[in-house]
């Protein structure tokens, strides 16, 4: 909070990280339309912050914790984290 933020940084909001910093040529990004903590508005920005090699696939279906507890995170979520996983 404000005042961890204080001691760690010296003010009471802590730095901007400059997402583009991260490297994204191996990075898949899975969201979906009907995931309530993360805003498509959001999402967009993360993307647009990240740059223009990370992956982006958009599940149409699920919700937030449908990426963990759907019976059809298997075949369709997890199977696209291995395929692009293995890809060179």
């Amino acid at each position: 909070g404000p005042l961890g933020n204080m001691r760690r940084y010296g003010t009471m909001l802590p730095p901007i990280y400059t997402l583009s910093n991260i490297p994204t040529k191996k990075m898949l990004l899975i969201n979906s339309v009907h995931d309530a903590l993360a805003d498509p508005v959001d999402v967009n920005r993360l993307v647009l912050e990240l740059g223009s090699d990370v992956n982006v696939r958009t599940n149409p279906n699920f919700g937030h914790l449908d990426f963990i507890l759907a019976d059809s995170a298997n075949t369709q979520i997890y199977s696209q984290i291995l395929t692009f996983l293995a890809m060179p």
